[in-house]
């Protein structure tokens, strides 16, 4: 009977063995200062190339307990990487995107500079084109009043910017 005790006390304390997760060991050793006991579970954490969210800063503790430094677990490598030099990567993999994005941005302000100095310049054209219209027509009217007004160019332009005898007139 005694023995059958035994079997069932071993069983149970097994089966709850198993049920607590290697990172819940690893810290619960590292608590204890059990550094032979951390090595071991973090050699076997090492082994793993991803780790459940929840369980991984215990996993990070763990190894970084084991190898007496502070350790990262870096996802896209899937290994522990000492943590200054990951918070170094992604620093300079941040200022790499910041860097894009600024000469994006500059691009795209080049971009508009030079659309805005077309779109000036098209105006600025028509303004010397219409206005050297005028006043082209405003000459030929003072030499020959005919030619002017039959003229499409210095009637159309007339039209716009006033006939050259309304000059004379005022409004009072």
């Amino acid at each position: 009977m005694r023995g059958l005790v035994f079997i069932l006390s071993f069983i149970a304390c097994s089966k709850a063995y198993a049920q607590e997760s290697i990172y819940d060991r690893c810290a619960a050793a590292v608590e204890q200062g059990n550094a032979e006991l951390v090595a071991e579970l973090a050699t076997s954490i090492r082994r793993f190339n991803s780790h459940p969210i929840q369980q991984l800063e215990l996993a990070e503790l763990c190894v970084s307990f084991a190898e007496e430094k502070q350790v990262s677990f870096d996802s896209g490598t899937g290994r522990f990487v000492d943590a200054a030099q990951l918070e170094q990567q992604r620093q300079s993999q941040g200022e790499a995107y910041e860097q894009r994005r600024i000469a994006e941005e500059e691009r795209r302000l080049a971009r508009e500079a030079r659309e805005a100095a077309v779109a000036a310049a098209a105006i600025l054209n028509e303004f010397l084109v219409t206005g050297g219209v005028y006043l082209a027509c405003l000459a030929l009217y003072d030499r020959d009043e005919v030619m002017a007004m039959t003229n499409t160019n210095c009637i159309q332009s007339f039209r716009a910017y006033g006939h050259p005898q309304l000059e004379s007139f005022s409004i009072e």
